[in-house]
């Protein structure tokens, strides 16, 4: 028997899960640089968990040099913003179907014109903006014209330039 708070019903867990089936937005992104088309998505919440502790961690310390005898030096890098942003584009290139293709390592060999493309969307999307970031860190850009919004995914699975045209 579904409970009731003054009146109204509290879902389920089965109708709270089913009324953001189909929820999540994204875009097709036209690259120019390859001729191809892609989704990105919005971020699930957990995604956005994820993407934000990545965030969190920025610095890393790595032992160089140092002989017998003597302390080793350490370097400090900030490598795990870049990890962020891998990780942010790779959880949002998803198939027709809202599934993840691509890990963060893929993601190495592509262009960084290309990548801050699709990494603008993909924060656009998942109302990601500046005060995630550290100051002087700044936004990757510009939303880019060739992408057109959809609610729904529309195209076939497995090949996201299917529908697509120049421009």
């Amino acid at each position: 028997m579904p409970k009731s708070n003054g009146g109204s019903h509290i879902a389920t867990r089965d109708e709270f899960l089913a009324s953001f089936k189909g929820a999540l937005k994204h875009e097709e992104l036209y690259l120019e640089e390859s001729g191809k088309t892609v989704l990105v998505w919005e971020l699930t919440g957990p995604e956005q968990l994820a993407y934000k502790q990545a965030l969190t961690n920025r610095q890393q310390r790595i032992p160089i040099g140092g002989k017998r005898g003597k302390q080793a030096r350490e370097m400090v890098i900030e490598s795990q913003f870049a990890e962020a942003s891998l990780k942010l584009v790779a959880m949002a290139l998803k198939d027709a179907n809202g599934r993840i293709q691509y890990d963060p390592d893929d993601l190495l060999q592509i262009p960084a014109s290309v990548f801050l493309q699709i990494e603008a969307v993909a924060k656009r999307l998942s109302r990601l903006d500046d005060e995630d970031l550290d100051e002087g860190k700044g936004d990757s850009g510009p939303s880019p014209d060739a992408s057109r919004s959809s609610s729904s995914p529309s195209l076939p699975a497995g090949d996201p330039s299917a529908s697509s045209s120049k421009g």
